[in-house]
């Protein structure tokens, strides 16, 4: 008995249907690369052979293949591929054309197997304007295929699609109640779909420990998509923890695999992150390689503005045009309909304008309203990968709001400049050596970047202008080399310095220097510099 006749064997114990291919039988069991290989080794393939040609390509994540082969099946008479065509038109961002070839499908012709299939695909497209709706799409298809010889492998995938529409809406009670049913009734290799979207579930509710042994399983499961989608994952559950050393490696090994696999949708994600990465982390000439392949990727709406909010916010040096650019970005999220990275935007632009000395009333209300939203909504643990990114909000959230953001166990660096002077790292006091270490890293802290004259003037008032600059350079050595947790920047673009760390990192006075109280103590005691007593002089009024 040959491989192709084991497969029928297998598959018809499972339930008895008439198949439109063998192609369908490889499709259904997750036999992909059989089915593609049995495709290539025929003589003459008919449309249906096209069909599941296609959706063997789209499961190895080429959906340009998948594409291919979907128009051939329908050019050559094949109406029900045009269910599968709308589905891999929408994953392409292509939701027009999609929306067109579902309005040209007749389900009243279609077979049981193919109605279901119709009102799930347009239960996916719906989900994108309106999720209510989806849900009634998807129920119905739940309940068309009931009847359908191919109940066994269709259902979990109805199932499965019901616990996306549900996530989506941030449902995750609804979510767990699908996605464990479909896992119960699934006797496929679709099972390693449904514990990617279960994934997504657990990091979503912050639940690492336990997201980490699920990424465990599915980067040692046979398909590559699920494999480096795992990797991906794993990298963000390192990032939410503050470790951005162990999620690079994570974001680099799914990047390359992707690549290799041809999944240009991971790759580009996983290139993503890499580029935030690098940029916090000070490796100027990796962003920009990481920037252009990550461009190379950006081929349709959706990617391209990911994109432009990355490349926007690794320049670093901003200005008000920026600010400008990530509003359109956010506009262009509120028409798509996608909550989420229209918050994922307003962070970002909410903490440039920070950077940017943009920071008034009417930003703080636009702040707290946010805020007001994720509490409203369920999503205070969204985004948690990105936080590491924007600390300074992070942190004036968590003192705005009582600590809603959930706090990383990990590393936390704090600068105590109010009636002391002290660095704790990890719980333990460090030691600075020379007299002003401790005044130029609050001074960086507080101004977020500053020039070589700016620091001289400020840090090192009346001391001649060369001897100051040595003496900075002096003490930026040593604490680049001996604390290593914190380090001091220079970006050669602007010749500004700025202080930077990978770790969680707070300043005792910024609840004053944000208006929010009085300060009552002395702040930097041991200093007298013109800008300490300034400064000392406007928070105590």
């Amino acid at each position: 008995m040959d491989e192709m006749e084991q497969l029928r064997e297998m598959a018809f114990k499972k339930a008895r249907f008439d198949p439109e291919s063998d192609l369908q039988i490889c499709e259904f069991l997750g036999e992909f690369e059989k089915g593609l290989a049995v495709y290539e080794s025929l003589m003459a393939p008919g449309a249906a052979d096209d069909r599941w040609a296609g959706l063997c390509h789209l499961a190895h994540g080429n959906r340009e293949r998948a594409l291919e082969c979907l128009f051939r099946s329908v050019e050559r008479g094949c109406h029900a591929a045009k269910i599968d065509l709308a589905r891999v038109l929408f994953i392409c961002d292509r939701v027009e054309e999609c929306q067109k070839e579902l309005q040209e499908i007749e389900p009243q012709g279609l077979s049981r197997f193919n109605q279901a299939m119709y009102f799930r695909v347009t239960a996916i497209h719906r989900s994108a304007f309106d999720l209510v709706e989806a849900a009634k799409l998807s129920e119905r298809s739940w309940r068309v295929i009931q009847s359908a010889d191919e109940f066994v492998f269709a259902a979990p995938r109805i199932l499965h699609t019901l616990a996306y529409i549900y996530q989506t809406a941030k449902k995750p009670e609804k979510t767990d109640l699908y996605l464990s049913r479909a896992e119960e009734i699934c006797v496929t290799r679709f099972k390693w779909h449904i514990k990617l979207t279960r994934l997504d579930l657990l990091f979503d509710l912050n639940r690492f420990d336990e997201a980490r042994e699920l990424c465990a399983e599915l980067i040692d499961c046979p398909y590559p998509l699920i494999k480096s989608s795992g990797m991906t994952v794993m990298g963000c559950i390192e990032l939410s923890l503050w470790n951005p050393e162990k999620a690079r490696g994570w974001f680099e090994m799914a990047w390359e695999y992707a690549g290799r696999h041809n999944m240009y949708d991971n790759h580009f994600i996983s290139l993503s992150y890499l580029v935030m990465v690098y940029h916090a982390q000070g490796h100027a000439s990796k962003v920009q390689l990481a920037l252009r392949e990550m461009q190379k990727y950006a081929d349709n709406a959706n990617f391209n503005q990911k994109f432009l909010l990355r490349k926007t916010w690794v320049k670093g040096s901003y200005q008000q045009e920026d600010v400008v650019l990530l509003r359109e970005v956010e506009a262009f999220w509120l028409r798509a309909g996608n909550p989420s990275e229209v918050l994922r935007t307003r962070i970002y632009r909410l903490s440039m304008s920070m950077k940017l000395g943009l920071w008034d009333e009417d930003v703080l209300k636009e702040l707290d309203q946010i805020v007001e939203h994720m509490i409203a909504e369920g999503l205070t643990h969204e985004f948690s990968e990105e936080w590491l990114f924007v600390p300074e909000l992070f942190e004036m959230i968590n003192r705005r709001h009582g600590n809603l953001l959930s706090v990383p166990a990990g590393p936390h660096i704090k600068i105590l400049s109010i009636d002391r002077e002290a660095l704790e790292i990890h719980g333990a006091m460090i030691k600075l050596p020379f007299k002003k270490s401790f005044e130029l890293i609050v001074y960086l802290c507080i101004k977020k970047e500053a020039s070589l004259d700016g620091i001289a003037v400020d840090v090192f008032g009346d001391m001649p202008r060369d001897r100051a600059r040595n003496y900075f350079h002096q003490i930026r050595h040593v604490i680049n080399h001996k604390i290593k947790s914190i380090t001091i920047t220079y970006d050669r673009s602007t010749r500004m310095y700025a202080l930077k760390s990978e770790h969680r990192l707070s300043l005792d006075v910024a609840p004053h220097l944000e208006g929010q109280k009085r300060l009552e103590g002395i702040f930097l005691p041991s200093s007298d510099s013109d800008w300490v007593i300034e400064l000392n002089q406007r928070l105590g009024e």
